[in-house]
């Protein structure tokens, strides 16, 4: 107990709103007082909470029945760079499409209201970060760990399931931001204060415990509880935070329904998934080497009793999915370890892609999709969020 306050007493900084890199006096306060300035930091900052408004706003639409694909699309399109990133990762491997979707509008309509706000939602969450995550560092390594969070738990929740038409079937979404919003507390601790993170960081690399643990000894909350704290100090979807505490006890939730879930059955679901995508990306991010993994994925599948051949198929799949994930999001992150493409052996035969169109083929579909956007009336910045698609592409 005395070490634990001396190393509180010596690491925790109040740096306010100071990004990474700042200096700052070194204090002591209680695990209330350390959320309370975390709140403050957020309010003088101003950008992400306006982000987190964001995200409550795009779920209230797609929560009433009267909204239309056309009110969703402005909401995603305030934001050009955001809208650009949407239509790349639509597009990308993590939908499989056979055609591809030229506008934001039609994006609603063929991912749905509801799944595609949950992926924007998890995107103007991570846009904050982008420019410090290009410097590299532990910052660069915690954004790391919530994109193969978000993406382990969409692909375990079994809602990432390619059909034999090789389309998407909807849900992976919400499984993608309960992990990032599971990450969340470690994110912003990172960025606000960053040497309390790098305290925690080094108890972790020179004692040998989980960086989990080391966060709760240094500050007094285990992350899933600052996540949930700031949750609510942001307003984002409650729903979130039941997903986020059932992954802390998912050893001893309920096996899965062979029928149709209830909304409760699918905040366990996602809860498991959650756990063990937490457990799975905090080993690749720390690079803890292929037994350490071995051992992490035996315990899952007793635990949580997620099938082992899945597993390592999951795993297998993982460092191509995060490298073009990370490319349609324009995020850059380091390389996943080198061990993981060992795993790549337990990936089953999947159904053939669809078949590439021709170059010729392709612009000549973005040019009908703009003009049908055009004479469908759809809002302008989808319109010119389509056209610097094609120029892009």
């Amino acid at each position: 107990m005395g070490n634990e306050s001396q190393t509180k007493s010596e690491a925790v900084t109040d740096s306010g709103a100071t990004p990474i890199g700042s200096d700052s006096s070194a204090t002591t306060f209680t695990p209330e007082e350390f959320i309370e300035r975390l709140r403050k930091a957020l309010q003088r900052d101003g950008d992400f909470p306006a982000s987190a408004k964001v995200v409550s706003e795009l779920r209230s639409l797609v929560s009433d029945t009267k909204t239309t694909a056309n009110q969703v699309a402005e909401v995603i399109l305030r934001e050009p760079s955001l809208g650009i990133r949407v239509l790349h990762l639509v597009n990308s491997s993590f939908y499989r499409r056979a055609k591809p979707i030229m506008t934001i509008s039609q994006a609603v309509i063929q991912i749905g209201m509801k799944p595609l706000a949950d992926l924007c939602s998890g995107l103007v969450l991570l846009q904050k970060f982008v420019p410090v995550a290009r410097r590299g560092g532990a910052f660069a390594n915690t954004l790391q760990q919530i994109v193969l969070t978000s993406l382990l738990t969409s692909t375990l929740s079994g809602e990432r399931e390619v059909s034999k038409s090789g389309g998407h079937k909807a849900g992976g979404e919400s499984g993608y931001l309960a992990g990032s919003l599971r990450e969340l507390g470690t994110l912003l601790m990172a960025y606000y204060f960053p040497q309390v993170y790098e305290t925690a960081t080094r108890r972790a690399e020179s004692k040998h415990l989980p960086l989990e643990q080391c966060i709760k000894e240094v500050i007094g909350l285990t992350p899933i509880q600052l996540s949930v704290e700031l949750i609510d100090a942001l307003n984002l979807p409650p729903m979130y935070k039941e997903i986020i505490l059932a992954s802390e006890g998912a050893d001893k939730l309920p096996p899965p329904p062979s029928g149709v879930a209830t909304p409760q059955q699918e905040i366990a679901k996602l809860g498991r998934s959650l756990s063990a995508a937490n457990q799975i990306s905090e080993v690749l991010s720390t690079g803890q080497g292929k037994a350490k993994l071995d051992t992490v994925l035996n315990r899952i599948n007793s635990q949580l009793k997620l099938d082992l051949k899945d597993l390592n198929s999951v795993v297998g799949s993982l460092p191509a999915l995060f490298k073009e994930h990370c490319s349609s999001i324009d995020l850059p992150l380091p390389d996943l370890p080198e061990f993981v493409t060992a795993y790549s052996e337990a990936i089953p035969d999947q159904v053939a892609a669809p078949a590439l169109q021709t170059s010729s083929d392709q612009f000549s579909q973005f040019v009908d999709e703009i003009r049908l956007a055009v004479q469908n009336g759809e809002p302008t910045a989808s319109i010119i969020t389509s056209v610097m698609e094609t120029l892009a592409w």
